[in-house]
């Protein structure tokens, strides 16, 4: 122990945080109720609570967590107490599924219960947390490597299921994301480093090549629910994708833009074929966001530059204003934007104004003048004479053959500002 108390530090963290309750649990064991909340004892009211501990696995070995699930899908983790002789620190119970209609009826139909008893179920669920297992399986190393001293010194068992049930076998696992052999789990990791790479790169052949080698390898289901588990890993390769677009200096206004986006969209899917449609989507939106907004070659006042042109095109920008914005003299952020971008920091601002013009005009009813205020110009006459040299034609006569898709749309420029 590190420190005094520090279970019921523990105790009051989990349930401050998790919703989660835990406890010390010291021989004679006569407050076992508190484990289901007495559910038992409802379902079976002559139920002899010491026959869960008669019926458990051993869970006796020092340096060794346990996490366990009994007969109504409760999970729990427990591992013996290192200071109080033969006690055991318990934390649950909580869920990794959604206990709804279809949860409900299985877990009767598995202990052969009638159907009078399903309000009284879902009374139980009702009171302990849903937790997603990447999180209680995290809270289980946090726990492990405090009290003995590092993720290397201590075991972690899984017993597969079922405890609490007559005449069922237990067996001791390892946990399949973290403990799978070496070979294995470097491979993993290697394939998933080649697919965050060529993201940050914004390779999209690369990345996807990479993310069909990676998809193929094992994954074991966290839940007994095959969406729930789909939807979970997805979140974990939207960070992934995040973190990757970051290394390459892309604004985090536009990683938070898209992030959410497919955040929403994991939750909102229904099958585990639109989220596997989604992944191969994720990775080719991350890469182009990647390659219009990377600013990995440009030096950080350049960086900077752009950043304050791309979030203030609709106010009055030029040279003296931004240079003053970055505390620079003007005549070196002239030269040097020239050098980096190979044109004139004017022209660049003028440039994106078009484009995000050409884009209101494809996607709004917004009238000329409107669309030249909307991106910084009020000289309505200036902005078509503008935007006629840069596209070829006059904004009105632009609107009247509006098509979705554009020359202009497909021309290459040094940073494109993209639709997230």
């Amino acid at each position: 122990m590190k420190q005094p108390n520090i279970f019921a530090f523990l105790t009051d963290l989990l349930y401050a945080t998790l919703k989660v309750h835990s406890a010390v649990l010291t021989p004679p064991f006569e407050s076992l109720e508190q484990i289901d909340f007495g559910l038992r004892r409802k379902i079976w009211s002559d139920f002899d609570y010491q026959t869960l501990l008669y019926g458990a696995p051993n869970v006796t070995f020092d340096n060794s967590i346990y996490f366990m699930e009994d007969n109504f899908y409760s999970h729990y983790i427990i591992f013996k107490h290192p200071e109080i002789a033969n006690s055991y620190y318990y934390v649950g119970p909580f869920l990794t599924r959604t206990a709804d209609d279809t949860f409900l009826s299985e877990i009767l139909q598995k202990n052969q219960l009638s159907e009078n008893m399903r309000d009284s179920l879902r009374t139980y669920y009702n009171t302990i947390p849903q937790l997603e297992m990447r999180t209680m399986i995290a809270t289980l190393n946090t726990i492990g490597s405090y009290l003995y001293g590092g993720p290397e010194s201590y075991l972690v068992h899984f017993i597969t299921e079922n405890w609490g049930t007559n005449d069922v076998s237990y067996e001791s696992s390892s946990t399949p994301e973290l403990y799978l052999s070496m070979d294995v789990m470097e491979e993993r990791y290697r394939m998933e480093n080649e697919l965050l790479e060529a993201i940050s790169r914004g390779d999209r052949r690369n990345a996807l090549k990479s993310f069909h080698a990676f998809s193929c390898t094992r994954f074991e289901n966290r839940t007994k629910d095959l969406l729930r588990d789909a939807k979970n890993r997805l979140v974990i390769l939207n960070t992934l994708c995040r973190k990757a677009a970051e290394k390459s200096f892309v604004h985090p206004i536009y990683l938070n833009e898209i992030s959410t986006s497919y955040a929403l969209q994991i939750e909102d899917s229904s099958s585990v074929e639109d989220l596997n449609a989604l992944m191969l989507d994720m990775i080719r939106r991350y890469c182009l966001l990647v390659q219009n907004q990377s600013m990995m070659n440009y030096s950080p006042v350049i960086r900077k530059a752009l950043n304050y042109i791309h979030f203030n095109l609709h106010h009055p920008l030029s040279l003296k204003s931004i240079a003053e914005v970055l505390n620079v003299n003007p005549n070196y952020l002239s030269t040097i934007f020239k050098k980096e971008l190979e044109i004139t920091l004017t022209e660049f601002i003028n440039q994106q104004r078009i484009h995000i013009a050409v884009k209101l005009l494809n996607t709004t009813d917004l009238q000329i003048q409107d669309v030249a205020w909307n991106v910084g110009m009020n000289d309505v006459n200036y902005f078509t004479k503008l935007f006629k040299k840069s596209v070829g034609v006059t904004p009105s006569c632009y609107k009247k053959n509006i098509k979705r898709t554009t020359p202009y749309d497909n021309q290459p420029s040094s940073i494109t500002q993209i639709s997230i």
